[in-house]
Order: C-alpha cells, then sequence, then structure tokens
C-alpha cells in the first residue's frame, strides 16, 4: 500500500463518530465504575457523601439489611439503573434519568456524578486503546 492510500484512509476517518461510538461502547463500564465509588460512599473527588444518613435513614437501611455505615444513594436501585454517560460536543455528561436526580444532587452535590482520578485514567487508557484498534482497521483496510 501506497503512504498515498495510508493518507487517504487516515483522513477518512470520520474522528467525531468514532470518539462517539467508542464512548458508547465503553459507557456501560463507565457508569458500572461509578456505580462502585458511590456505593462505596465517595463522590468523584474521593469525599465521602455527604451529609450523613439521618438516625430515621439508618433504622430503615438496616430493616432492609443495606449499608448504613455510609451514604450509597442506593435503596430501590432505579438511581442506579438510570444512570448514563453520553457525549455532548467535547464534554462527557454524567447523570441519571431517575425522578429522585435533581433532589440527590442538591443534596449531596454534583460530584456524586463523574469519575474519579483512577477512574478516569483508567477509562482513558482503555478509549486510546479502542482508539488505537480502529485506526488500525482503518489503515489496514478492515
Amino acid at each position: 500500500m501506497t503512504i498515498a492510500e495510508y493518507h487517504r484512509r487516515i483522513t477518512s476517518i470520520d474522528r467525531e463518530a468514532l470518539t462517539t461510538s467508542i464512548i458508547n461502547t465503553m459507557s456501560d463500564k463507565i457508569v458500572e465504575r461509578q456505580q462502585e465509588r458511590i456505593f462505596s460512599g465517595l463522590d468523584k473527588n474521593g469525599n465521602q457523601i455527604e451529609p450523613a444518613y439521618t438516625p430515621f435513614t439508618i433504622n430503615m437501611k438496616k430493616l432492609f439489611d443495606q449499608p448504613f455505615d455510609r451514604v450509597t444513594l442506593k435503596d430501590t436501585g432505579d438511581f442506579y439503573k438510570s444512570m448514563f454517560i453520553e457525549r455532548k460536543g467535547n464534554d462527557v455528561i454524567f447523570s441519571s434519568k431517575d425522578e429522585k436526580t435533581e433532589k440527590l444532587t442538591t443534596k449531596y452535590g454534583e460530584e456524586i456524578f463523574g469519575l474519579s482520578e483512577d477512574e478516569s485514567k483508567i477509562s482513558k487508557e482503555e478509549f486510546t486503546n479502542q482508539l488505537v484498534k480502529e485506526i488500525k482497521k482503518v489503515l489496514n483496510g478492515v
């Protein structure tokens, strides 16, 4: 293959579409990382999610055999099930479609959403690896 053909192939890549496609492919895994961190009681900055549960909520958590030593934001699971990420321009938006989302972010802060520094590093590495794979496919005519 000539250099001109490599050039044609590399310039034919729709970078926006490729980036969005990779993020969409990775979204479940990224959301899962976020959920695990939240369930451990930490926001994206590594701080304990506050304020702590009220005595009433602690008693309810005990009654339903749920963690009560930290804020997990998981009672019924609807909030977690509705979490998503999406790409808007150069930004990646983290949120939940659950009706309690606004109430929870008002009470606990926007920092409940997003990735920690370590989670972000892992996700960027996975993104880069997938990007390289996709570019190689284009260059090799696959």
